[in-house]
């Protein structure tokens, strides 16, 4: 990019959400001159994901949604748009359009990349599907004439039925017989390739499905404030997140039965108002009987469903929780407990599971039967009241098509019945959907922090009728400050870190960034910016470096963040090194070494700010005192909450805090000096526990 601006950027975005409605924004600052970055710039600041693909043989063929490659040396954008039948490639300057053909392909190599637009907040379930199919209308259009084609050809067999059997009634010849038999056969072979057309068109939109409906909602889950996750169970949030998933393998294969199934009925349906109106009202009388019996069932099966779903997410989090703990199971000795508490939830989940399987299954069975007790009718009226107008060639005419009609019939009915089960989890997906987002418009740029962070009368409640947990708080930190915040249990030290982050909102007043209101700002390159190690964070299944510093971390990078937390010696020392598995609950590293490499992912990119809270509580001191060296020499501002001596006695100030409020504030030396100070009290209490050299160390210079 000569012009070192973001204009080619913004005109590939603009081009690959055509249609869509989607603002691109301009990021504030220069543009940087590698023109990826400049892409990936105006997507993050626009609420665009870009999601690595593969490309596969023939891709060009196959409409895989708006493509973006990037192609030549210097390396330029290509922006694909699938049009026809195949892709054109699109000039987002000029809009030249160019034909891709084999020959272009292999100059686009086989990865690209592709937009995931966010999912405005109070979108529905239906709207996540509508928008899916946006660009897919023509594949539905294919996906319907294919259906009502193969309902045309299977007129095909009450015709020749009618005609074939009356004729072997009447004594016809062979030859009428063997012409009909080939023009069946015919239209068999017909019918099933289309079916198979069919087939085609369903996977590919399946496909289309699972990619426009599975990472719009996993985009929807990231940017949910941290509340919202904060009185949900592991269980419900992973069986929403999977409920996409779980939803297209129930439906597998069921658009094209009930595309089909809907045209055969209607055919069908038309064919006997030719042959007999009559029985034609009789078979639309048997249908509205069976759908008047029938939607009551499906009411129960949906309610029994809604109430299963909160049981089946009870069930996943209790497991989780059972398994992830499983260590300290044993230390309690309290097996027996756990194991009658999972089992007490297990034999609840399944007992919903059954009344959902009973529900669902009665109006199956009885669907299933319709299709007997229509020919046993029928069959009676041609022996009795309808003997008379039903010659053999209309009745085996008639016969044919009651067993095609009601046969489609329960398969709508069957249909819906999943569908019925279905619907109750999509509602879940609709909470996520409708939930608020962490911040509908983006910030400002605050542009490279220099570290000073603020309170300026800030007030914060989790409940808004209830008491300020924080009422009207002061608090300025320059920059390169350390300061240590320590207080009594749930005196707010954890929430002003949450606040700093933005994980909540104050009721009043400002948390301020280089004197900028947080709210203004764009949270997230706020929070590139800092280091953080929350109260209770624990690692992720995974090797130490993506631990450290996710899949793509410079390794270089990596081992100097461990460096920094006082734990490479150690990993070098391992058999696997930096690829050494962890996880949460696992025996493979000590929580010391845990708490360091959590540390050491806070460090990874060089933050300009670092919010600890109780980073450093499980390590020796030697090591402690290493950690807080190493962090000294970083000159970034810190913001710590402890409560160990040999961490807080290091600080430029010591923040003490008490339902809320700063109670007393000041260097180590004048805190330690004032021996009726609420941190003295804290000291003495033990509230701020520390192996027993720290504690006659306070101990000398108090008294």
């Amino acid at each position: 990019m000569d012009d070192r601006d973001y204009r080619r950027a913004v005109a590939v975005l603009r081009a690959l959400t055509t249609g869509t409605g989607h603002p691109v924004r301009v990021p504030l600052g220069p543009a940087p001159a590698d023109p990826r970055a400049a892409v990936a710039a105006v997507a993050g600041r626009s609420g665009i994901r870009l999601h690595r693909i593969t490309l596969g043989p023939a891709w060009w063929r196959v409409n895989l949604g708006p493509l973006l490659c990037w192609t030549g040396a210097p390396v330029r954008p290509a922006v694909l748009l699938f049009r026809g039948r195949c892709y054109r490639r699109v000039d987002p300057d000029t809009g030249a359009v160019q034909r891709i053909s084999a020959a272009v392909a292999a100059e686009l190599g086989d990865c690209a990349e592709r937009p995931v637009l966010p999912v405005p907040a109070g979108t529905g379930a239906g709207g996540l599907l509508r928008r899916a199919l946006h660009g897919s209308r023509a594949e539905l259009v294919r996906l319907v004439l294919a259906g009502a084609l193969v309902a045309a050809f299977s007129l095909a067999t009450p015709l020749v039925s009618g005609v074939v059997f009356g004729a072997l009634v009447d004594g016809a010849g062979v030859s009428l017989l063997s012409g009909l038999t080939l023009a069946y056969g015919a239209a068999s072979v017909l019918a099933s390739l289309l079916g198979v057309a069919a087939n085609l068109r369903v996977l590919r939109l399946e496909g289309i499905l699972r990619y426009d409906t599975e990472l719009p909602l996993w985009d929807a889950l990231l940017r949910l404030p941290a509340r919202f996750f904060t009185h949900r169970g592991a269980g419900e949030i992973t069986d929403i997140a999977l409920s996409m998933s779980v939803t297209r393998d129930n439906l597998a294969g069921l658009p094209v039965q009930l595309v089909g199934a809907t045209f055969t009925v209607l055919l069908e349906f038309v064919l006997l108002l030719v042959v007999s109106p009559v029985l034609a009202a009789l078979a639309a009388a048997l249908i509205g009987l069976a759908l008047l019996a029938l939607l009551p069932l499906f009411r129960v099966a949906a309610r029994r469903q809604r109430e299963a779903l909160p049981r089946e997410f009870g069930m996943i989090t209790l497991t989780n929780q059972v398994l992830s703990g499983i260590e300290r199971i044993h230390l309690s000795a309290a097996q027996r407990r756990v194991f009658d508490r999972w089992s007490g939830r297990n034999r609840e989940a399944q007992r919903s599971v059954r009344r959902v399987r009973w529900a669902h299954a009665l109006p199956t069975v009885l669907a299933s039967m319709l299709p007997m007790a229509a020919q046993l009718i029928l069959y009676a009226l041609a022996v009795g009241p309808a003997s008379a107008i039903l010659t053999p060639q209309r009745f085996f005419t008639v016969n044919a098509a009651f067993g095609l009609l009601f046969g489609s019939a329960t398969v709508l009915f069957a249909g819906a019945a999943t569908v019925v089960l279905v619907l109750p989890r999509m509602n879940w997906v609709g909470t996520v959907l409708a939930a608020p987002r962490e911040r509908q418009e983006a910030g400002a740029d605050p542009g490279a922090l220099r570290g000073a962070i603020g309170f300026r009368q800030v007030s914060f409640g989790y409940r808004s009728d209830g008491p300020a947990l924080i009422p009207d708080l002061d608090l300025e930190i320059a920059p390169g400050e350390f300061v240590a915040v320590v207080g009594p249990s749930g005196s707010g030290k954890s929430t002003l870190l949450r606040l700093l982050l933005g994980f909540e909102t104050p009721s009043a007043g400002q948390v301020r960034y280089d004197g900028r209101d947080l709210a203004t700002l764009d949270l997230a390159a706020v929070r590139r910016q800092c280091g953080v190690v929350l109260q209770h964070s624990s690692l992720l299944p995974g090797t130490v470096r993506e631990n450290v510093a996710g899949g793509d971390g410079d390794p270089a990078e990596v081992q100097r963040a461990l460096r920094l937390a006082g734990l490479a010696d150690e990993v070098a020392g391992w058999p696997m090194g930096l690829e050494t598995i962890v996880a949460a609950g696992t025996s493979t590293v000590s929580v010391g070494q845990a708490q360091r490499i959590l540390l050491a992912r806070a460090l990874v990119r060089r933050p300009r700010i670092l919010l600890l809270d109780e980073a450093t509580s499980a390590l020796d001191n030697r090591t402690q005192q290493v950690v807080v060296a190493n962090l000294a020499a970083l000159r970034v501002t810190r913001l710590v909450v402890a409560h160990r001596l040999s961490t807080v006695l290091d600080a430029d100030r010591i923040v003490v805090l008490d339902e809320g409020r700063i109670v007393q504030q000041g260097t180590p030396a004048l805190l330690r000096a004032d021996t009726t100070g609420p941190f003295h009290r804290l000291a003495r209490r033990q509230l701020l526990t520390d192996p027993e050299p720290d504690a006659r160390r306070y101990d000398a210079v108090a008294d």
